[in-house]
């Protein structure tokens, strides 16, 4: 029972016992009172002739017998109130006894309940501490078996400094070596199995010169670019100047703090990202990180869950996992700004400026401005697992014999993805724009018509109804199977061109297919929405060509 009961039990039983004790008394008191009044007014009435006897007169003699007799009565109605009075006197005793017994025992039972809470209080809180004891010991004993794991690996925290960055730098061109082995095995491997594929044109890994055909000008034309291979698929990335655009900073590489810190053998400041989000972002934020790791020359990690993530669909990520669980109290978190598009903090921790320390990125970064003047490593570390391309290509090679058999020329895949759901609701209240609809996604098909002699557009949505409603009775229209987000990426990224909508899937589907990009000039008049003109054009991203929605 606890204390708040006991306490309870024991007001409401002295309240009754006082109720019933008063109620008695009272009663007591005047047992009769039909008989206490009477006899109080036979007092009175025998008092009242005493003094108005005339026998009582100084003057006149005393009738002795008369008076005694009225004595008498008055002596009997007294010894009756006596003993009326012993009695009530008595029982008073008794009860009172009785009441401050019974309340003892209650006061004895309630102090007894609460010494009971406290020995279970006290028992609870023993089983705490001992609890905390042990968990110290193992968390002692688990480092301290970590620490002879680094011993043995010529790991230990008094190492020098130049004797560990040799080491991880060993480690690091070993990975690589190792790393770029895998690709090329893997570029060759589907390169023989896909020579036969007539849709699908091979070229060497990003060195290709070959030039798109020039196409008949319009409003808005396809220019003319140089092509690469990504995936094992020819892929078109525009670029209007010789070399990659410079990655666009708020905090210039030269800020950066060099510290001897070190956490597990590598240098501090260290940053990690955790996933947050789906596919699209998590794939923004390791892009963000993996550039932001170049540009200041930081450590950078991935967490168990990004791996388990990523890693299935592209087995050649180079960003190394956490060496050790991760532990939130010893990490500061870094995150956004003044809204979605600002990650100033976390350029800030990646070059030492928030100290040596150890910090998890959080929320969305999706710094398209840095990690587009990495873009072919970006490529690199976004290729697919062998088994999704051969997958993709095959359904492409099927898709492909839907197009105009009339035509001598190769169909050309077009890639449309088209985000809903949330977004119907995100986009007007949160950023003021409103989502593109049919009438957006009629132009872009046409614009590419236009373009193009024999185009085949490969629709992907979050809302696959609605695409179908709107596109099935296309012909030259093929809907993906929508069997796996990973699956449509990875068949949307082996088209040529391709027609985005919102949000990140829609963008990393475009961006891994190079080529031409058309997306809506959305104009929010809320917050800043990162993929619009403004962010496209500040990344170098001048193969997204916008069209009015």
């Amino acid at each position: 029972m606890s204390l708040k009961e006991s306490a309870l039990i024991f007001a409401t039983t002295v309240f009754m016992c006082y109720v019933f004790l008063y109620s008695n008394l009272a009663r007591m008191e005047n047992p009769n009172p039909q008989n206490s009044a009477h006899s109080q007014l036979k007092a009175q009435i025998t008092i009242t002739k005493m003094d108005t006897n005339p026998k009582l007169d100084e003057h006149n003699s005393i009738d002795e017998a008369s008076f005694l007799n009225e004595d008498q009565e008055i002596l009997d109605y007294f010894e009756e109130e006596s003993e009326s009075n012993k009695k009530f006197n008595k029982m008073k005793t008794q009860f009172q006894n009785k009441t401050y017994s019974l309340l003892n025992s209650l006061m004895k039972s309630m102090l007894s309940s609460v010494n009971n809470d406290n020995e279970i209080i006290a028992q609870r809180i023993q089983r705490i501490k001992d609890n905390d004891i042990k968990n110290e010991e193992k968390s002692t004993n688990s480092y301290i078996n970590f620490k002879n794991d680094l011993k043995k690996q010529g790991s230990l925290e008094n190492t020098l400094y130049d004797d560990k960055n040799l080491k991880a730098t060993n480690k690091i061109e070993k990975e690589s070596e190792i790393s770029t082995k895998s690709i090329k095995d893997t570029k060759n491997g589907l390169l023989a199995q896909t020579s036969n594929v007539t849709n699908i044109h091979q070229v060497d890994l990003y060195n290709s010169t070959n030039q798109v055909p020039t196409l008949p000008s319009t409003s808005l034309s396809i220019p003319a670019s140089t092509t690469s291979t990504h995936n094992g698929n020819q892929q078109t990335m525009l670029q209007f100047a010789s070399v990659l655009p410079a990655p666009v900073l708020v905090v210039p590489p030269s800020r950066a703090v060099l510290y001897n810190d070190t956490w597990h053998g590598y240098t501090k400041p260290i940053l990690a990202i955790a996933q947050v989000g789906r596919l699209g972002n998590t794939m923004g934020s390791y892009a963000s990180l993996h550039a932001i790791g170049k540009v200041y020359n930081s450590n950078v990690f991935m967490l168990p869950e990004v791996v388990n993530a990523l890693k299935p669909i592209f087995p050649h990520l180079t960003m190394s996992p956490l060496p050790v669980p991760f532990v939130g109290g010893s990490w500061k978190y870094v995150g956004q700004g003044a809204n979605i598009t600002d990650y100033t903090g976390v350029q800030e921790a990646a070059a030492g400026l928030q100290g040596p320390r150890t910090l998890l990125v959080d929320d969305y970064p999706f710094e398209m401005q840095i990690f587009n003047a990495y873009w072919k490593d970006i490529l690199k570390e976004f290729t697919f697992n062998k088994n999704l391309l051969t997958q993709a290509e095959i359904f492409l090679q099927k898709a492909g014999s839907l197009g105009n058999q009339t035509k001598a020329e190769e169909p050309t895949f077009i890639g449309v993805h088209i985000r809903r759901t949330d977004y119907l609701q995100v986009l007007p209240r949160v950023f003021g724009a409103t989502l593109p609809g049919k009438a957006y996604l009629h132009r872009a098909l046409n614009f590419y018509r236009t373009q193009l002699k024999n185009p085949i557009f490969i629709v992907a949505s979050d809302d696959m109804d609605y695409a179908q409603d709107i596109m099935s009775r296309e012909a030259d229209v093929v809907m993906a199977p929508g069997s796996s987000a990973d699956f449509d990426l990875c068949l949307l990224s082996l088209c040529r061109h391709s027609v985005m909508t919102v949000g990140s899937y829609s963008f990393w589907a475009s961006y891994l297919a190079g080529g031409t990009v058309l997306y809506p000039n959305l104009k929010p008049n809320l917050k800043p929405f990162i993929f619009t003109k403004q962010f496209f054009q500040k990344a170098g991203l001048n193969n997204f060509l916008p069209l009015e929605p």
